[in-house]
C-alpha cells in the first residue's frame, strides 16, 4: 500500500501490520527472545500482566517493550500505553545523555507552533550550535544531537519537498504518532510540575489549543492524543469535576474524543453492580451534574458520549454502558424540565 504525503506530495509505501491474536503475541514474544536475546527482556512471558499481554498484541509495543526491559528478569508493574512509551524514551534518555533535553525542547516547540515536527532551520541552528561548543575530535567520533535521534529511530531525516528551484528540504518528523504523543505529554505535565493531572482550568485551555476553529485554524491531532493520557489518568484517579469542564469546550471532536476515553476508562473499575464502584460512578456523576445545568451543556454531554457508550455495549462492559445511557436520560429529563417549550434537543 501507500499513501501520498503532504509535504512532498510522493506516493509513500506503507506496510500495514495488524495487532497479533492472543497466542501469535505470545509466540512474537518468545521468538524475539530466542533471535535477539541480548535485545530482549528474560521475563517469561507467563508472568506479565493480563493487561500488559494485551498491550502487547500490537508490534511496536512489543518491540518497545523489548528494547526497555531488555536483559531484565524481573517483570515491570502493569504498565499501560502511556508507561511503556515513556519507560522506553527513560531508557533510550540513559544511553544516551543528551536525548532527553532534546526530547523536551521538541516539546516545547511543538506545542507553542501547534505542529508535530521540528522544522530544518530550528535543527541547523541547534547542530551548529552544538559544534561551537564542542571540539573538532569530538565530532569525528560522535552524532550530534539530531542524528542521535535520528539513529535511535525517534526522528525520521528530513524528505525534499516542492519541486525545481523551489526543492527544499522539509521538517524532521516522528517515526510513530505515539511517540510524538508521548513527547507532547511531557511537555504538559512539565507546565505543571509537580502535579501529575490538570486543574479543570489547565485541561480546558490544553484542550482548546488541541481544538480546531471555524476560521480554518487546522485541529493539534497529536496534542489530543497527549491529552487523551492525561483523560485516562483523571478518570482514574476520581477526577470527574475537573472533566466536566471539557462541557465547555465548543469543539466536538476534542470533546467527544476525551471524554470517550476517559468513560473508556471506567471500564476496569466499574465493578460488578449497576452502581458501580463509588469512585468510578463519581466521575460519571460529575458529568451528569454539569450536563443538567444548562441545555448546551446537556446538549455536548449527549453527543459526546454516544461513541463510548456504543463501544462500552459491543466490547462486554455492559454495565457501565448502561450507566451512561441512565446518565443521557438524567440529562435529557432535566433540560426537559427546566425549558418544556424547548422540541429540538439533539
Amino acid at each position: 500500500r501507500s499513501f501520498q504525503e503532504q509535504a512532498s506530495q510522493r506516493e509513500q509505501p506503507y506496510l500495514e501490520l495488524r495487532p497479533f491474536v492472543l497466542d501469535e503475541g505470545r509466540q512474537a514474544y518468545e521468538q524475539r527472545q530466542q533471535k535477539m536475546s541480548a535485545r530482549s527482556a528474560n521475563i517469561p512471558w507467563s508472568q506479565l500482566a493480563p493487561r500488559l499481554r494485551e498491550l502487547l498484541r500490537s508490534p511496536l509495543y512489543l518491540h518497545l517493550f523489548h528494547e526497555t526491559f531488555k536483559e531484565q528478569t524481573r517483570p515491570p508493574t502493569d504498565l499501560d500505553e502511556s508507561q511503556l512509551l515513556d519507560a522506553y524514551l527513560n531508557r533510550l534518555g540513559e544511553d544516551l545523555s543528551c536525548i532527553t533535553d532534546r526530547l523536551a525542547e521538541i516539546g516545547r516547540l511543538m506545542y507553542a507552533s501547534r505542529q508535530p515536527q521540528l522544522p530544518v532551520a530550528v535543527a541547523d541552528e541547534w547542530v551548529s550550535e552544538w559544534r561551537r561548543q564542542h571540539g573538532g575530535t569530538l565530532r569525528v567520533v560522535k552524532l550530534d544531537p539530531l542524528e542521535e535521534l535520528v539513529a535511535a529511530s525517534l526522528l525520521l531525516r528530513p524528505a525534499e519537498e516542492g519541486a525545481g528551484m523551489e526543492r527544499r528540504l522539509a521538517a524532521y518528523t516522528f517515526t510513530h504518532q505515539r511517540l510524538c504523543e508521548q513527547v507532547l505529554l511531557r511537555e504538559l505535565l512539565r507546565q505543571i510540575q509537580p502535579r501529575t493531572l490538570p486543574s479543570a482550568e489547565e485541561l480546558l485551555r490544553w484542550s482548546q489549543h488541541a481544538a480546531g476553529t471555524p476560521e480554518g485554524v487546522q485541529p493539534f491531532a497529536e496534542l489530543g492524543g497527549a491529552l487523551d493520557s492525561l483523560a485516562a489518568r483523571l478518570a482514574a484517579a476520581g477526577q470527574g469535576d475537573t472533566l466536566a469542564v471539557l462541557l465547555d469546550l465548543a469543539d466536538d471532536a476534542v470533546r467527544a474524543r476525551l471524554l470517550g476515553t476517559a468513560l473508556r476508562a471506567l471500564r476496569p473499575l466499574w465493578g460488578k453492580t449497576d452502581e458501580g464502584e463509588p469512585q468510578a460512578a463519581g466521575v460519571l456523576a460529575a458529568l451528569v451534574r454539569q450536563g443538567s445545568s444548562a441545555i448546551e451543556c446537556g446538549e455536548r454531554f449527549n453527543r459526546s458520549v454516544q461513541e463510548a457508550q456504543r463501544w462500552l455495549n459491543q466490547a462486554g462492559f455492559g454495565l457501565t454502558a448502561a450507566a451512561i445511557a441512565r446518565g443521557r436520560v438524567t440529562v435529557l429529563s432535566a433540560l426537559v424540565a427546566e425549558t418544556p417549550q424547548t422540541v429540538d434537543l439533539q
